[in-house]
């Protein structure tokens, strides 16, 4: 559904320059419904960011695919800007250009490409263990502690996933 403000912008305009009898019943019904659709739609406020933090072996267990999954349903509303990934351990294998020895790689081939098409950076750990050869296209930028405890302190939703 798309809203366009403009229009009811426009209809409050008519609505209080109809004249003093409508005023009352009309102008501020009009007004109450502008700034119910502003707040849930968010117009008033930015978007939560929300930070995914997966710690999974993908070659043990499908969560971490599922992790991936959650993550791609979380940002799909405004095409992944609002949420960052941190890969940790051995869940940076869910990037790698060979995915046969991960559960759940049907479903990983599915959803890793929107991340590309986003240009969502994954954020690697930089002892987790690295993938010989990464999916083309996939971003990724090594991260230390530091850098995650300060990213996990400054997002609004944190999901940990181990």
């Amino acid at each position: 559904m798309v809203l366009n403000v403009s229009v009811c912008r426009e209809r409050m305009i008519r609505l209080h320059t109809v004249g003093s009898s409508f005023f009352p019943t009309l102008y501020l019904p009009a007004i109450a419904l502008f700034r119910s659709i502003k707040y849930v739609y968010g117009m008033d406020r930015p978007s939560p960011t929300t930070l995914v933090v997966i710690q999974i072996d993908p070659t043990k267990s499908h969560r971490a695919v599922e992790a991936l999954r959650i993550a791609l349903g979380l940002g799909s509303h405004n095409e992944g800007q609002d949420i960052s990934v941190i890969l940790c351990g051995r869940a940076p294998l869910l990037l790698a250009d060979d995915t046969s020895d991960i559960v759940d790689a049907d479903t990983l081939e599915k959803h890793l490409p929107v991340f590309v098409e986003w240009g969502t950076p994954f954020f690697i750990a930089i002892d987790a263990e690295t993938p010989h050869r990464y999916l083309s296209g996939v971003v990724t930028k090594p991260v230390t502690t530091a850098e995650i405890s300060a990213a996990l302190e400054s997002t609004d939703r944190v999901l940990v996933f181990s």
